[in-house]
């Protein structure tokens, strides 16, 4: 794996790294300080990740996202930012970032961030999903209209259930697996079974749907096991 990781500050980069690492020993970093020091890495090796922090010299905003897209269009792009501003998310999901993610998210939270978009989903933190417009959920969702879905959640066995609210909280399959006692092989086909019944497309568009009956420690949760 190949990731251009870019910040102008040591510390951040200093404390990414290990992450990546954990994802892949094998890892490959090429560092950059200044939004033209990104653009100079165009034309070689492709990245599979670039690591963007939104306020770095030379960057202007949500724009500049746009243009590290048109000179990486193969690489996946993970916005790295202290804002939780609902327009500048969005802004930088529209110009082309595959995920947004938090400086203030740490450990297992930031590794799990990290490897859902390389797994090619769209991550926004669960806690800062209810702020985007509905357009821009709808579009993350794959989905162009907004639904309304009453009594959806009741179709779930207690244990979908269970891995739904786990999923809300951030947490990747393994830790799922590892917290209610299964293989990750038994969690994704629960997570195929929730996607169905809840008529969700990826894990993005499931914690949508479930935020929108409320706080998941108030759902009824069914009796059944299975």
């Amino acid at each position: 794996m190949y990731v251009i990781l870019a910040d102008d500050h040591s510390l951040i980069r200093d404390a990414l790294r290990p992450y990546l690492d954990m994802i892949d020993p094998g890892v490959e970093i090429a560092e950059a300080e200044t939004f033209e020091s990104v653009i100079a890495y165009a034309g070689g090796k492709t990245p599979d990740l670039i690591l963007l922090d939104l306020n770095m010299p030379g960057m202007r905003g949500t724009y500049s996202v746009s243009e590290v897209r048109g000179s990486f269009p193969d690489s996946l792009i993970a916005i790295l930012s202290a804002t939780d501003d609902a327009e500048t998310i969005s802004a930088a999901l529209r110009n082309g970032a595959n995920g947004y993610i938090p400086k203030t998210t740490r450990g297992k939270s930031l590794l799990n961030a990290i490897q859902l978009i390389l797994d090619g989903e769209t991550y926004v933190p669960p806690s800062l999903l209810n702020n985007l417009p509905t357009a821009k959920l709808a579009e993350l969702s794959g989905n162009g209209q907004a639904r309304d879905l009453p009594g959806a959640l009741h179709a779930l066995t207690s244990r979908e259930a269970m891995v739904l609210k786990l999923l809300i909280s951030g947490k990747s399959n393994k830790e799922i697996a590892r917290e209610l006692d299964l293989q990750e092989v038994t969690v994704k086909v629960h997570l195929r079974n929730v996607y169905r019944k809840i008529n969700a497309n990826n894990r993005t568009d499931a914690v949508r749907i479930a935020l929108s009956y409320g706080d998941p420690s108030m759902w009824a949760i069914p009796s059944t096991q299975t």
